[in-house]
């Protein structure tokens, strides 16, 4: 435990330290510098790896942070000798509306609670889920962020254009034989494999590390960002956002438990680059503002894109609606005498909009994207249905809310009386492409959803990170609402009373948002089944290590022994048993990391087709020793493919006839370790 915490704590001063020095130079306020900081440090890490992999040079903590600390600090010394200790420091909006020279200390006191809050959620939630700090989600999708991750460590290249989970393996020993480049957003493997150098950690447990980082860190210190900007001057608005950062489970947690941890990475930096991009367009534009906007774009796109590029998108739906909000205000200000403000103001927004449509449309039509955007793999559900869901905020996996859909309404209905239109837009249009992808597969839902793969459980985490703002607004509405009624009471008059009333209040209203699933004495059911019930429950089953599932604790045992006897040797393996994780959770050398067969080489195709026949076909011979394997681990060994617990994508046994059909009996191979159906045979030489 001690080591995961130590990573944690690695992580966010490598996130932050290099970052917050960079953006200090620029002239960004030290609380605004922190808030920008991991975009910077997230750019270095996924941009130097591309470039080291073509020179061939290796990826280490100190080629790393090295260049990245010393381009951070070159930029400071810069700063100053050319502006001195005089410099101004770019911080949050006043509530005037002006902006401000420096971070004021109350903007510290704001963002600690989001900070603390996002640590308690991520603990209460994440933290006490993992039954070891190094337990692993074994799912089919995780085979890949754990493998590559584990390469990227072992191999010391960690190119986003060359991922790979056979990175450490020579050219000539890998199954499959394509070495293109290849686009696949890795930086999340990447943050890992750093992690586990800083820290000496396992790398599923600095993968574990990284995803607590980011969601307990990196994500609330943005959505503060985002909050203060939004709601400034309105500081019950500001505090409650903290609280409204944890309401809405299907972000962070819808987005864990579907396994779609790259996107985690993509909406927790994509919260701070807003959150930064919205601070820079408050203040008067001028060549400067323009130049910071400038450098934190070009540290934000590489760092999203190599995230998970949908965050791009994503975050482009928002600041479209906040530059039309600034636009359409500049309008009306500016509009000449005797016009008609309003009209102003609404044809400068719709210019921003009609813009943002042209790129959007543009961005549709570009190849590279094409798989993207036409990619659909929804259940289609009847409209009535859709809507219930959207409405009632029940994003799968997760049942209704009806309560949290109150708060949100509540917001919605304040944020109209406060003409902040802007902030509802992006949540409008997130809830129509929700709810577009649940009913049809079209143009319109390749339109509206394409670039999130049309994938409801990512748009759904999308409308929840736009609902945020919304759900702060309904929290300040009811402390607000239930102030006002304490105060027409006789019996509490006083300042202190009345906001006694509003913590009560909002405090009543949190206690059932978060509440647990409810069991009565002899049941093994809850009676009343909660979101947060159904998070922690989720996220328990994800994480547990029993011996019922695919890669179970038992077999993991096993594995370990076996890896006694193998050492670092190449081992044979039947995948579809789990084995692909024997890689990245146990360290064994398999050769298998996949159950797809596409691409793959002549001797592999021997080896998974032919393998009962190694004593008799020199050609299953010559495929075996090209692999270098003197071993074959079977988790599975005898039980059939209908009674077997297999990965829900394996559907074709007769892909690894060849290893299927080896037993104790089968010439060539030897038993060396046993235990129940699994087996580790030495594969002998002839």
């Amino acid at each position: 435990m001690l080591g995961f915490i130590a990573g944690i704590v690695a992580l966010v001063a490598a996130l932050y330290i290099p970052g917050a020095l960079l953006f200090r130079a620029l002239g960004f306020s030290w609380l605004h510098a922190l808030v920008a900081a991991p975009l910077f440090t997230a750019m270095m890490i996924g941009v130097l790896p591309i470039a080291y992999y073509k020179l061939g040079i290796s990826c280490t903590v100190v080629s790393i942070m090295g260049p990245t600390l010393l381009l951070a600090a070159a930029v400071l010394l810069v700063s100053f000798l050319w502006r001195g200790k005089k410099g101004i420091a770019f911080g949050f909006p006043k509530a005037s509306g002006e902006i401000a020279e420096t971070g004021s200390a109350e903007d510290w006191k704001f963002a600690l609670p989001y900070v603390v809050c996002g640590i308690v959620m991520c603990t209460v939630i994440f933290g006490f889920a993992l039954p070891t700090p190094d337990a692993a989600y074994i799912r089919y999708d995780n085979q890949t962020h754990l493998g590559v991750s584990k390469s990227f460590l072992d191999s010391g290249m960690w190119s986003s254009l060359h991922p790979n989970r056979y990175l450490d393996l020579d050219a000539s020993v890998r199954p499959f034989s394509s070495n293109a480049t290849s686009f696949y957003p890795s930086l999340l493997y990447a943050l890992s494999a750093l992690d586990a150098l800083m820290a000496g950690l396992s790398v599923t447990a600095a993968f574990n590390a990284v995803l607590f980082t980011l969601c307990a860190v990196v994500f609330p210190l943005g959505m503060f960002a985002i909050m203060r900007v939004a709601f400034n001057g309105n500081r019950m608005a500001i505090a409650l956002g903290a609280v409204a950062l944890a309401v809405l489970p299907a972000f962070p947690w819808g987005v864990f438990i579907r396994g779609l941890f790259p996107n985690v990475i993509g909406f927790c930096l994509m919260v701070p680059a807003i959150g930064s991009t919205m601070t820079l367009l408050s203040a008067p534009m001028n060549p400067r503002t323009f130049m910071r906007g400038v450098a934190l774009w070009v540290c934000a796109m590489p760092a999203l894109a190599l995230a998970q590029p949908n965050a791009v998108f994503t975050a482009f739906v928002f600041i479209t609606a906040f530059v039309a909000h600034v636009v359409g205000d500049w309008r009306a200000k500016s509009a000449k005498p005797g016009s008609n403000p309003a009209i102003a103001r609404c044809l400068g927004a719709a210019a921003v909009v009609a813009i943002a449509l042209v790129v959007w449309v543009a961005c549709l039509k570009l190849p590279f994207m094409s798989s993207v955007v036409h990619y659909f793999g929804n259940t289609i559900q009847r409209p009535l249905s859709a809507l219930g869901r959207t409405l009632l905020l029940g994003f799968a996996p997760f049942p209704f809310q009806p309560l949290l859909a109150v708060v949100v309404a509540i917001g919605f209905v304040g944020c109209i009386r406060k003409h902040r239109f802007w902030i509802l837009a992006p949540a409008l249009y997130m809830a129509l492409a929700y709810f577009v992808v649940r009913t049809q597969n079209n143009a319109l839902t390749h339109f509206l959803g394409g670039f999130w793969y049309n994938d409801h459980v990512r748009i759904g985490a999308a409308l929840s990170l736009f609902l945020m703002p919304i759900a702060a607004t309904g929290l300040a509405s009811i402390a607000h609402a239930a102030s006002e009624l304490a105060k027409r009471s006789s019996s509490l008059q006083s300042t202190t009373r009345q906001r006694t009333c509003s913590v009560i209040a909002v405090g009543i209203v949190c206690i059932c948002l978060f509440m647990p699933d409810i069991y009565l004495p002899g049941r093994s059911k809850p009676v009343l089944s909660t979101e947060f019930g159904k998070v922690y429950t989720d996220l328990h089953n994800m994480y547990k290590q029993s011996d019922s599932s695919v890669y179970g604790s038992d077999e993991q045992d096993f594995v370990d022994r076996a890896r006694g006897i193998t050492g670092d040797e190449v081992v044979l393996n039947y995948p579809a048993d789990g084995s692909t994780f024997a890689y990245p959770v146990n360290d064994m050398n398999v050769y298998y990391r996949t159950l797809k067969i596409k691409g793959q080489t002549n001797a592999a195709d021997a080896i998974r087709l032919k393998l009962d026949d190694y004593a008799t076909d020199e050609s299953v011979q010559k495929a075996v020793k090209t692999s270098g394997a003197h071993y074959l681990l079977k988790l599975d060994q005898g039980v059939s493919y209908e009674d077997g617990n297999w990965f829900s994508q394996f559907r074709k046994p007769e892909n690894y006839a060849g290893i299927e059909n080896v037993g104790d009996d089968t010439p060539g191979f030897t038993v060396v370790l046993s235990d129940g159906d699994m087996r580790l045979y030495r594969i002998n030489d002839l």
